[in-house]
């Protein structure tokens, strides 16, 4: 059975690669970066741990999984609270990438919205942040921060972009 994976996992590989790609020439870097990225296609401890049930969602009719309504998809996670300046100025970043990939396109945003306080939790405060930012992509409100702790999130904004598989 696969292993949860986590931020911290691939930080060893990620910084191997980004010394590689210092030291490489031009024509190596694209070799460089596919073996990256087959090594982590072919990791079999890569699996990214899965929404918990029972989150509450907005944008959306219903609870999403990684491993059924976002299968075959590329899924990029925006970790977020709405008191953070910085995870508001993404937004509109996250918007013109919404403009140019479609979910037909096979890109689709999920807000996680992780709080740091209490008021942060309250669906409804939610509700008024992503109205009053016009976020249309699905939010789910991870009061508890159970994802942000499985992948070893650390700071607002993080973006976590997962593959098909």
């Amino acid at each position: 059975m696969a292993s949860q994976c986590s931020l911290s996992t691939l930080f060893p590989l990620q910084s191997q690669l980004e010394c590689d790609l210092d030291e490489a020439t031009t024509e190596d870097k694209e070799q460089l970066v596919h073996q990256y990225l087959k090594k982590l296609d072919d990791g079999e401890d890569m699996k990214t741990p899965d929404f918990h049930p029972g989150l509450e969602w907005l944008n959306t009719e219903g609870p999403l999984s990684l491993n059924k309504e976002l299968a075959g998809k590329v899924v990029l996670l925006d970790f977020f609270t709405y008191c953070c300046i910085n995870c508001m100025h993404i937004l509109p970043d996250l918007h013109q990438l919404e403009k140019r990939h479609s979910v037909k396109d096979g890109l689709v945003i999920v807000g996680v919205h992780s709080a740091k306080f209490p008021n942060e939790k309250v669906l409804d405060n939610i509700r008024r942040a992503v109205l009053r930012y016009n976020i249309c992509h699905p939010v789910v409100n991870d009061s508890e921060a159970s994802l942000w702790h499985e992948l070893e999130v650390s700071c607002w904004p993080t973006l976590v972009l997962l593959g098909p598989r």
